[in-house]
């Protein structure tokens, strides 16, 4: 018999441990939090493709804004995003040390600009965006700009913080007609008077001007390249005459 109330005793305390667990897991599995849908493509950034307008115009980039959970949302949301200043000062230190020639620039705020510093979600809906408008007229591509971003902490909604789901790290990259890799294979880097041995690139990879021109980097020069700027080669793309 007292063997029979031990037993007892200890399957009632099995089961409430196992509903205090199954009380934790339904909470955990059913809270809503919020991130930004910016997965990391390239070079731990999210690389995001624009096409340059000219005459100073805008193009919009639509930023998911998600809501996760097991059920669907049934709440609005007012979630408020704004740039992030310091999280590049530690992307750059922990992925360049002292190359700072190779770390990724802040975008500056003229080019570009929010319509709105909130994006609502409504009820019965998992996924909205956040509009940013870009201008990229006069942007020098030899630097790479990112352009930060976080969802800022409020007390109506929690922050989905698993692996900085809550920033986006936008490294634009505006695009026209010409703009994209090339192949290279048949063209052949000589240095100085010696044409009888040469270096080859298998392909290059060119970058926006403007509507209408693109640059690459002369002879065998890479993006990696610390005076990579000294070297910027621009072709211009003419209409073409009768």
């Amino acid at each position: 018999m007292k063997r029979f109330y031990i037993y007892l005793t200890v399957l009632i305390g099995v089961f409430f441990i196992l509903s205090g667990c199954n009380d934790e897991w339904e909470s955990e599995l059913y809270s809503r939090m919020i991130s930004l849908k910016a997965p990391i493509n390239r070079d731990d950034v999210s690389v995001i493709y624009l096409r340059y307008k000219p005459n100073n115009e805008s193009v919009t980039f639509k930023l998911p804004v998600i809501v996760s959970g097991s059920r669907k949302n049934d709440k609005d949301y007012m979630v408020r995003i704004s740039v992030d200043n310091d999280t590049l000062d530690y992307l750059n230190l922990d992925k360049y040390t002292d190359r700072s020639d190779l770390y990724y620039k802040q975008l500056p705020e003229n080019f570009f600009s929010f319509p709105s510093q909130t994006c609502h979600i409504p009820a019965g809906t998992d996924v909205a965006h956040f509009n940013i408008d870009f201008n990229f007229s006069g942007i020098d591509l030899v630097e790479k700009w990112v352009l930060p971003l976080t969802v800022l902490p409020d007390p109506s909604y929690k922050l989905n913080t698993y692996k900085g789901r809550q920033k986006a790290l936008l490294w634009v990259m505006p695009f026209n007609d010409y703009s994209g890799t090339y192949n290279a294979a048949s063209m052949y880097v000589y240095f100085g008077d010696n044409t009888t041995r040469y270096m080859t690139a298998s392909t290059r990879e060119t970058r926006v001007v403007n509507d209408n021109t693109i640059f690459f980097y002369a002879g065998i020069t890479e993006e990696l390249a610390e005076n990579r700027g000294k070297f910027k080669v621009k072709c211009e793309f003419l209409e073409p005459t009768v």
